[in-house]
């Protein structure tokens, strides 16, 4: 149950891409502390990863369901996730250095799986 961001990272890693996730984006519960939510793992929750052009047509086809969705960020070539907050940035997991699932490419360009 690796919640919203052990979620990200293991799309991330069978898809050999890394992303920045902007954590005030995450939709959450009011309620809830943002820490807090991180660690949870809503059963219902998804994490996908649409084409930037399309993202408004995902979103609104969510919302016909009343289903809560945003964009948290967007995907690149680094093998990293990166996560913004209150104007910082820093490096959750290198891909490239440590694989989680076994589905990254390491330093040394050896794919493990």
């Amino acid at each position: 149950m690796g919640g919203v961001l052990g979620s990200a990272l293991m799309m991330l890693e069978a898809s050999q891409v890394g992303a920045a996730i902007d954590l005030a984006a995450i939709p959450k519960p009011e309620e809830v502390a943002l820490e807090r939510w991180l660690q949870s793992f809503p059963s219902y929750g998804y994490v996908i990863s649409v084409d930037a052009r399309e993202s408004l047509k995902v979103l609104e086809l969510f919302g016909q369901r009343s289903i809560g969705a945003a964009v948290i960020g967007d995907t690149n070539d680094s093998l990293k996730l990166t996560l913004r907050h209150g104007g910082q940035e820093s490096v959750l997991w290198d891909l490239r250095e440590e694989p989680l699932i076994g589905f990254a490419k390491t330093a040394t360009g050896v794919i493990n799986a």
